[in-house]
């Protein structure tokens, strides 16, 4: 719905209903202005809420796991080996740990996931001189609540008696040093829950510049955008870590 309020100032609002037979129902809603402040500047802002919806595979993969990583295990410990010696595999052969070798993390559908919820806002200001030149820059941030989360590889390697099912035997048969048999090494199976939160930041600029002609028009235009914050955390227990500036993860620009 856009209401104009005044000549120089609009109002939008939306609001939006989902609803899925597997992760409950969502309301999502939008309210966002512009007020011209002259023929050459403008004002602009909105506030909402969204969501995201965790995919069917992450829902109802119930029976077959999949490779999700793999970590470096160092020692053994006597825990490990204990809680390895009470699995067996489906082919009935027994699962060891095996010090100083790959360890395996599987993972599979959860039936109890949910919707990731969103809140983002923006504010921001637009320069246009003339008919052919339009300068913007625009603040937003968004706020995520739930994000999908796998169960700490640290957590259960500390204490693996107590977290008994997020252990299982790796697929693949491994021989025994000497030849003395063959057994299953030891993988982990973690569950993805909605415990993480997520905050990004940014600065959108924009310049734009077009020029008519005779048979039709050209355009030049530059998008960019500067993070200003970006970091998430594993849970609500957990300490916040940025990924600005980190090699292969966000950069500033």
């Amino acid at each position: 719905l856009q209401v104009p309020v005044r000549k120089d100032l609009d109002l939008l609002a939306s609001l939006r209903a989902d609803q899925y037979s597997d992760v409950g129902a969502a309301i999502s809603s939008k309210l966002a202005a512009r007020w011209a402040i002259n023929r050459r500047w403008a004002m602009r802002g909105s506030a909402g809420t969204g969501f995201q919806a965790p995919s069917l595979a992450q829902v109802h993969q119930l029976s077959s796991p999949f490779l999700q990583a793999t970590v470096q295990l160092g020692d053994c410990t006597e825990a490990l080996k204990a809680a390895a010696s009470t699995l067996k595999a489906a082919d009935g052969q027994a699962v060891a740990c095996t010090s100083n070798s790959a360890l395996n993390v599987f993972t599979n559908g959860n039936p109890d996931l949910r919707l990731q919820k969103t809140k983002q806002a923006t504010w921001g200001m637009a320069f246009t001189p003339s008919r052919n030149v339009h300068v913007s820059a625009d603040y937003w941030r968004v706020q995520m609540q739930d994000t999908l989360q796998l169960d700490s590889v640290q957590a259960v390697l500390a204490d693996p008696l107590r977290n008994t099912s997020a252990l299982m035997a790796n697929p693949d048969l491994v021989s025994l040093d000497g030849g003395a048999g063959k057994v299953h090494n030891l993988a982990l199976l973690l569950k993805m829950k909605n415990k993480g939160q997520a905050v990004k930041e940014g600065i959108d600029i924009q310049a734009r510049y077009r020029e008519p002609m005779r048979d039709g028009r050209w355009v030049m235009g530059m998008q960019a955008t500067f993070m200003l914050k970006s970091k998430d955390r594993t849970s609500t227990e957990t300490a916040w870590v940025s990924d600005l500036g980190a090699f292969q993860r966000s950069a500033r620009w």
